[in-house]
Formats: structure tokens, C-alpha cells, sequence
């Protein structure tokens, strides 16, 4: 499946813990680009022994995850710029462990970069509640209701993020100038790249 999407390039936005506990199971002749997160799990403090009872304490914690991103997947994000943007004929991947929290940051970001509208980014994530298969996710040993607030892609999670880089920056375009250290001109091309 992968080969036949013709991909040349992997953006990787898993922590390095998570690299190389669950190696990726690729085709050759790949560019993996896998900067790593800082050494931090998928969300801060899910162990059996340390882990939210309630909804409102997993939401907390899902609150609290997002309003990291911006410090944690900036040399992430700065990554896919360069791919995207040194890639212009092929298309690039980029993901995380579920594809749903560090992965719908990052796309909230690349989108508003290429002046996508407010709305269609927060339906484009909320999208993940229909195509998300949760088959895989290991988290049977914390009570339902927590499951479901860690599971679902929610508008306050993708919110709480976006705000923390609207008040520390200013705005999507600052934040990818100042903490990812994204030229102007690297954003230029990828704007070029994808939307043309």
C-alpha cells in the first residue's frame, strides 16, 4: 500500500522512545526523516500506576498534552517544511503513533499556514472521530470514560493548542518563523508545493 502511493519522503513525529520501541515497517528506498519529540511519549503520565480515573482528569490531560506541542513537534514541523518544500513532485508522509493528536497539530498547522479557513481545519480533525480505527489503541486498563476523552479528537484539545501558539506568538506564521525556525522562504515553497 505504501508503494503505491509513490512516497519519497517520511516525517516521523514520534518521540525517539517511541522510534525504537515500535520500528517503523517501511519499503526501501524511503527518506525517514524522524527528528524525534524531545524523548516524550505520545500524551505525558499514561502508565498503570499513574493515569487519569475520570473523564474531566483525561481531559485535563489531553489539554495539557496539546498545549505542548508547539514547544515539542517545532523541530517536527520545521522538518516537514523542509520535505515538503525540497519535494515538490512527490508526495510526503508524516505521522505519529496514532495519527490523531501530535499528527492533527501538526496538519492544523500546515494548513493554516497555507490559509486554510478557521472551520475546515477544526472539521478536517474532527474527521479523525469517523476514520480513526481504534482497534489498536492499549489503553483497556483505564476506566471507559477516560478511554473515550483520550480517544476522541475533540474541538477544546485542537483549540487549547492553536491558542497556546496565538498567545506566546502571535500568530501560525510567527510561531513557524520564530520556534521552528522556518524561513520565509521555505514556507513560500511548500505554500508553492501544495496549493500552487
Amino acid at each position: 500500500q505504501l508503494r503505491a502511493l509513490n512516497l519519497t519522503t517520511i516525517v516521523d513525529l514520534r518521540s525517539r522512545s517511541e522510534q525504537r520501541d515500535q520500528p517503523s515497517r517501511l519499503p526501501a528506498g524511503l527518506t525517514v526523516i524522524a527528528p524525534g519529540d524531545g524523548g516524550i511519549g505520545a500524551q505525558p503520565g499514561i502508565t498503570r500506576n499513574r493515569r487519569p480515573h475520570t473523564e474531566d482528569e483525561a481531559i485535563t490531560m489531553m489539554r495539557q498534552g496539546y498545549e505542548s506541542y508547539p514547544d515539542r513537534m517545532a523541530t517536527a514541523i520545521a522538518a516537514l517544511f523542509e520535505a515538503i518544500a525540497q519535494a515538490p513532485k512527490a508526495p510526503v508522509l508524516f505521522h505519529c503513533t496514532a495519527g490523531k493528536d501530535r499528527t492533527g497539530f501538526v496538519a492544523a498547522v500546515l494548513l493554516k499556514a497555507l490559509g486554510a479557513d478557521d472551520a475546515d481545519i477544526m472539521a478536517d480533525y474532527l474527521a479523525t472521530n469517523e476514520l480513526w480505527d481504534r482497534k489498536s489503541a492499549r489503553m483497556s486498563f483505564l476506566p471507559k470514560p477516560a478511554q473515550e476523552a483520550i480517544f476522541q479528537a475533540r474541538a477544546e484539545y485542537l483549540h487549547a493548542a492553536l491558542d497556546t501558539v496565538t498567545n506566546r506568538f502571535g500568530s501560525v506564521e510567527d510561531y513557524l518563523l520564530s520556534a521552528c525556525t522556518v524561513s520565509s522562504k521555505t514556507i513560500d515553497s511548500a505554500r508553492d508545493v501544495l496549493v500552487g
